[in-house]
């Protein structure tokens, strides 16, 4: 067609339409002929493990490993044994020693074997009857490993008692969905169902400051030497972590959708962002917006809270719907 759709009638299936896709998207997901590896379940967490695999989280579809070919490695169902990857996997980490950790909407979280699948759960003190939604780790110049839940707050790893353990200290983070932590300054963010709270982890007594109330923080990444790209319910924050200052973003200023769910910046220094309609590339020195939707070439328009990540060779990923 002349805006550069490919049309074609399929004998007893009906019409397809190809999207024009001038800025080459790849795609992985069952509507791609090449890389129709990963289900058509919700990607849910990306990771890349260092022997160089990529692993890939999805929601009631099960773990998948890919090469960087696009095969499809491994995947490991969710089944009823009691070693199963989770059905509502949320996110995934890797730690210094290289274990692979896994978190979970109602069926908590521990680390996976990469060679079996079995998964091994931990338990999280306080708690009986019922496990906690693990939604983010991170590990600090420590080595200590902190866990963030929605409803059990912020909590920690202990090494020795093979548990998780709640940071009673710290209220604000009862309802935590993401984190970031910067080892120059010893800074750990905690986004929140009510904003931003940072903690000072070099002090005896963490000292606590909490920003943007009443605001949903869906992730958390690095965008500049002193700024933050904060994901929200209500657009997109970036925030100043010297001055404690944000400049909030929105339809008004060219995003497609307030709800934005995820970022990474690329090789030019542009902020790439995934919403509830599409990416979206920010100029973060102008302030301007470009977006793309399903007509530019992507898989959909609905993309997943947190599901991004920023490969070694520049590639940007970013996990969603289809």
């Amino acid at each position: 067609s002349r805006n550069g759709e490919i049309w074609m009638a399929l004998y007893q299936k009906g019409v397809f339409v190809m999207p024009r896709n001038p800025l080459n998207f790849r795609y992985y997901g069952p509507k791609s002929v090449r890389y129709n590896c990963i289900g058509s379940h919700c990607v849910t967490s990306l990771l890349r493990s260092h022997d160089g695999n990529l692993w890939v989280a999805t929601d009631n579809g099960g773990l998948y490993s890919i090469d960087a070919s696009g095969n499809q490695l491994a995947h490991f169902s969710v089944t009823n044994h009691s070693t199963s990857v989770p059905s509502a996997m949320t996110t995934l980490f890797e730690d210094s020693r290289h274990r692979i950790w896994i978190g979970s909407y109602h069926q908590g979280g521990g680390w996976v074997d990469l060679k079996t699948g079995r998964c091994t759960y931990l338990p999280f003190e306080g708690l009986q009857g019922t496990e906690p939604n693990i939604y983010g780790y991170v590990e600090d110049k420590r080595g200590q490993i902190w866990v963030a839940t929605m409803g059990n707050g912020l909590a920690r790893f202990d090494e020795q008692r093979q548990c998780f353990v709640p940071v009673e200290t710290v209220t604000s983070c009862i309802w935590s969905c993401s984190m970031y932590y910067n080892a120059v300054t010893d800074r750990l963010y905690v986004g929140t169902y009510s904003g931003i709270v940072t903690i000072d982890l070099s002090t005896a007594e963490p000292t606590i400051v909490e920003d943007i109330p009443s605001t949903i923080i869906f992730s958390i990444t690095p965008c500049s030497d002193t700024q933050l790209s904060l994901c929200t319910n209500v657009g997109l924050a970036i925030y100043n972590w010297q001055d404690r200052t944000y400049r909030l973003y929105t339809t008004e200023d060219g995003l497609p959708n307030n709800n934005v769910y995820a970022s990474q910046i690329d090789g030019d220094g542009g902020l790439w962002i995934s919403s509830n309609n599409g990416l979206s590339k920010f100029n973060m020195q102008q302030g301007t917006f470009t977006n793309y939707t399903l007509k530019d070439g992507l898989q959909a328009n609905e993309y997943y809270k947190n599901a991004s990540m920023h490969d070694a060779d520049g590639t940007l990923w970013f996990g969603g719907m289809d």
